[in-house]
């Protein structure tokens, strides 16, 4: 089974994949978002190539447990990619990792902006490390 992850904001969809045996993780590109059409486009244009068999989609829950607007949003987006791939769409909690991504981030030798390119795929493998963590049954 091949999966995707995304880590979904305002502006920028990053995506990470991992191998057909889930045993790693790579982030593989930042989408900058335009409409819902496009980006559900450019994401089918990316994911199904790649045989991808789910999709997991980082769920911004308040730090308290509980779920605001961009949850709901997020899940709305979630349901239209389910649709528009046809194939099973999972939400993840991701809470804090756009702040892990960050600090992996710091630690390396690039530009300021080469890092806030990439940081919305590392902020997609962290989402998809999490969820091969909580679904150990989904890895073998």
């Amino acid at each position: 089974m091949i999966v995707a992850a995304l880590d979904v904001s305002t502006k920028r969809i990053g995506i990470a994949v991992c191998d057909r045996s889930l045993n790693a993780v790579h982030p593989i590109s930042t989408l900058v978002r335009t409409t819902l059409d496009r980006d559900l486009a450019q994401l089918r244009a990316l994911l199904i190539p790649r045989a991808v068999d789910k999709v997991i989609v980082g769920l911004p829950i308040n730090m308290n447990g509980s779920e605001g607007p961009a949850a709901h949003r997020m899940r709305a987006f979630a349901a239209h990619l389910g649709a528009a791939l046809a194939i099973p769409v999972e939400l993840q909690d991701e809470r804090l990792t756009t702040f892990e991504a960050r600090d992996l981030m710091r630690g390396l030798p690039t530009t300021r902006s080469r890092r806030r390119n990439s940081m919305d795929s590392i902020a997609a493998a962290l989402i998809l490390e999490a969820w091969l963590q909580a679904n150990p049954e989904q890895t073998g």
